[in-house]
């Protein structure tokens, strides 16, 4: 009986830490993931395209300075 419930409590305890580690695996990774994207909308943000004074007569102009104010948005919910 006491080495049934030893052998439950490490069973218990492997599954805890490699939960653990599976979890810190994932938040590192993510980090990693956050800092690449920070970089990539960084380059946009020094190359912000101009906004159209006329949408109308440029719908494309509008769309890509919508796309700039997206990823603008982006950056700001990622921190960076």
């Amino acid at each position: 009986m006491r080495k049934e419930r030893r052998a439950y409590v490490v069973l218990v305890l492997i599954c805890i830490f490699l939960c653990g580690g599976v979890l810190t695996i994932s938040i590192k990774n993510q980090q990693a993931s956050d800092r690449r994207w920070c970089g990539t909308l960084a380059i946009e943000r020094v190359y912000a395209p101009p906004k159209p004074a006329n949408p109308e007569a440029n719908p494309q102009a509008e769309r890509v300075w919508l796309l700039h104010v997206a990823r603008l948005d982006l950056a700001n919910q990622i921190g960076c």
